[in-house]
């Protein structure tokens, strides 16, 4: 697996979703792919490359000693941020305002913001977020901001569902849908089987948005809606097993249906005083 990116040298996120360099965009399967096209041995071009592995190593070297140096020793990785992008809204407006304050090309910015869920900003210190997360408030968008290390794993509070306890179908449902989703947040609750505007599916509520996830989006199978977005939430009084979400854009009401009342009881506890804070 690369570490750095043979393109331009940036450090590489490991984990195997990876397909792009963050920083210049380039395809890391093509570039690996050609790293390891190895020429066929012959007295003509031994010692080529043999000057160029020397090179290659010196190089890399290079690279990961300007790397430590910049990153600093691990007792100072908390100092560092990362943001990670989950939905986009105007991606062409939000392609050219982002490739304004990104230190990566245009094209790498478009490859990026296409493959959302993703990490638009890697280890950063605090003064160079600024300016994305304020475009991204701006253009209303749901992201998270991760200080120091993290990982590709399926997060959980310790007051939510252990993922033990979920059935096979469930945590295949939650591995299959991109890792980059559940960056900076904690499953907090899971209701299987839930009605969202006559579409069916499961949703998953963490600490900053409801996760819906189905086969019924035609887009992607998953819509998510940040609790930025909600005024409040109301049992519904005309129809028994449903929450009504009710948003800060005027008119813009939905709900959800949810048949289990102890699951519908939960949810609407748990949306009350999320919202509250």
């Amino acid at each position: 697996m690369l570490r750095f990116c043979p393109a331009c040298g940036d450090r590489l996120l490991q984990g195997r979703l990876v397909k792009f360099c963050t920083n210049c965009g380039q395809d890391l399967n093509k570039l690996s792919a050609a790293e390891n096209d190895a020429e066929p041995y012959s007295s003509d071009n031994l010692e080529t490359r043999h000057i160029r592995q020397s090179s290659h190593a010196v190089n890399q070297k290079k690279t990961e000693a300007a790397h430590a140096s910049q990153s600093g020793p691990e007792s100072q990785s908390d100092d560092y941020y990362s943001i990670v992008l989950k939905t986009c809204g105007n991606k062409e407006r939000l392609v050219k305002r982002l490739s304004k304050v990104l230190s990566r090309s245009l094209t790498a910015t478009q490859l990026a913001v296409a493959l959302v869920p993703c990490v638009i900003l890697y280890k950063s210190k605090e003064t160079a977020i600024q300016a994305v997360r304020g475009i991204l408030d701006e253009e209303q968008l749901h992201y998270a901001v991760i200080k120091g290390d993290f990982e590709f794993v399926i997060p959980h509070s310790e007051t939510g569902p252990p993922l033990a306890t979920l059935d096979d179908e469930l945590r295949d449902l939650l591995g299959n849908v991109p890792a980059g989703l559940w960056l900076g947040e904690k499953i907090q609750v899971i209701i299987p089987a839930v009605e969202h505007q006559g579409n069916f599916g499961t949703l998953v509520a963490t600490e900053r948005a409801l996760y819906l996830i189905s086969k019924a989006y035609s887009d992607q199978p998953w819509l998510i809606i940040p609790f930025f977005s909600l005024a409040d939430v109301a049992l519904s009084n005309h129809r028994y097993g449903e929450i009504d979400l009710i948003y800060k854009q005027y008119g813009c009401d939905e709900f959800l249906r949810i048949d289990d009342g102890e699951q519908l009881a939960r949810l609407y506890e748990y949306l009350k005083a999320a919202l509250a804070k």
